[in-house]
């Protein structure tokens, strides 16, 4: 069944969906911080009263929650060993964005719910995509080449269109609508399509890059099902996925020096440079790191560790410090040590180890869309601040977030919790495969 717009939770739906992406579109385009803030979290704050309002599966919440606490432990711990205001307020921040998450899992087995986070997505993408092609089409009609676009972005950087950020968060909102298919497939992989389009003119190269190594691994771990190879473990399931990130994480980790001297360091336009400052700076504090919001400064003062061989590298590392080190792993090992780190890569293998394992039981198409994003945001977090797990732009934690918990299977049998009896039989009563339990008395809904 379509989704019709003028439905009540529609409207709600694209009311925050605006309220999202015109925080972020304002934001990168100079516009006060403070009220882009202001503007994002209400949006938030009025969705996590709705699905409130609908009674949200408190065993789903926790369950979604176990996932994340390692990564809130150690913005905790953070706090502890830095004491400053600035982690007080990371920690805040990073316990509401997972809570939004925890409720929109812990209410997507209702309908209104669904339909209102999916129209608050698909006004994302739409917005997403009508800010990027309003910045694409004039600089294509004077003709186009990468380099002149490219020093054009570094040139306005401070003031001008963040079109990784926001390209990144369109294209994540597209993935979290294909749940229901609410709309027609056909629009909604045409406004992808459009978004990759619009981010490559505009020199957003990781965001295209990463959506499409992403479409492949998901394709080949969708068909796969190493659930179902790990003899349905969810311990087998999480060293799968902590292995084999360790191994491209310590790849990556020891070729920095060698990236940074290669002819490669010129097209990650002034990546490399930051890629070192940050490894030099964590072996000055390696336990707990700097501290949050501290990247500026450790960039300014290790500049001597940065090798550079033509002036567009230096010139593209200063545009790029306003995005941290570029990189979510190495920022995290900047600013949180390997603590932070640890904490970091907890959460993430096994948050990938549960969508694997709970998507064997899902239909092909929900089981690949789920990954796609997951890997999606995996793999953007080596070239950019990755939008979960980050003190990214909030609206954009905000976007990721809500598409995780709208695609996240059923995690019942991936996380089982001690329950009475009729928490039992209220769980053996659920929708189907793969779908969220429903609390006595709700009305059955069909499965997606």
């Amino acid at each position: 069944m379509r989704s019709k717009p003028f439905a009540p939770e529609s409207l709600f739906g694209i009311f925050i969906g605006l309220m999202l992406v015109g925080s972020l579109v304002v934001q990168t385009m100079g516009i006060q911080e403070t009220l882009s803030g202001a503007i994002w979290r209400l949006g938030i704050v009025l969705l996590m009263i709705a699905c409130m309002a609908m009674s949200p599966n408190r065993q789903d919440m926790v369950r979604f929650t176990v996932i994340f606490s390692p990564w809130l432990a150690v913005t905790a711990i953070s706090l502890l060993a830095h004491r400053d205001l600035a982690s007080l307020a990371d920690l805040f921040k990073q316990a509401f964005i997972v809570g939004l998450g925890a409720l929109v899992f812990g209410s997507s087995y209702n309908h209104p719910i669904r339909r209102m986070c999916f129209w608050t997505l698909i006004t994302c993408a739409m917005l997403a995509l009508a800010a990027s092609l309003v910045e694409t089409l004039p600089v294509l009609s004077h003709g186009w080449s990468f380099k002149a676009a490219r020093e054009l972005k570094a040139q306005s950087y401070q003031a001008g269109f963040g079109s990784n950020a926001i390209c990144f968060a369109g294209l994540v909102a597209v993935l979290g609508c294909f749940r229901d298919e609410l709309m027609n497939r056909r629009v909604l992989i045409a406004t992808a399509v459009l978004l990759a389009i619009s981010s490559f003119f505009l020199t957003a190269r990781a965001p295209v890059a990463a959506l499409i190594l992403a479409a492949g691994g998901a394709w080949a771990l969708a068909t796969w099902r190493p659930r179902e190879l790990f003899d349905r473990s969810l311990l087998r399931t999480w060293m799968f996925a902590a292995g084999s990130w360790a191994l491209v994480l310590a790849v990556f980790l020891s070729q920095i020096q060698n990236i940074a001297h290669s002819k490669a360091a010129e097209a990650l336009a002034g990546r490399a440079a930051l890629w070192q400052i940050a490894m030099a700076s964590f072996w000055q504090n390696p336990l707990f790191g700097t501290g949050v919001r501290t990247y500026t400064d450790v960039i300014r003062s290790n500049l001597s560790q940065a090798h550079m061989t033509i002036y567009w590298e230096r010139t593209a590392l200063y545009s790029l410090q306003g995005g941290g080190v570029h990189n979510t792993w190495l920022n995290i090992l900047t600013e949180r040590g390997a603590v932070g780190f640890l904490g970091l890569f907890l959460s993430y293998t096994l948050l990938f180890a549960a969508a694997i394992y709970a998507g064997g039981k899902v239909p092909f198409q929900r089981r690949l869309i789920v990954l796609i994003a997951l890997l999606f945001m995996l793999l953007r977090g080596m070239f950019e601040i990755s939008g979960l797990f980050s003190y990214a732009e909030g609206a954009l934690d905000a976007v990721v977030m809500i598409t995780v918990a709208l695609s996240l299977p059923r995690l019942d049998e991936a996380i089982p919790l001690k329950t009475g009896p009729a928490a039992n039989r209220r769980s053996r009563s659920g929708q189907g495969a793969g779908d969220r339990s429903r609390p006595s008395g709700a009305r059955k809904v069909g499965a997606p």
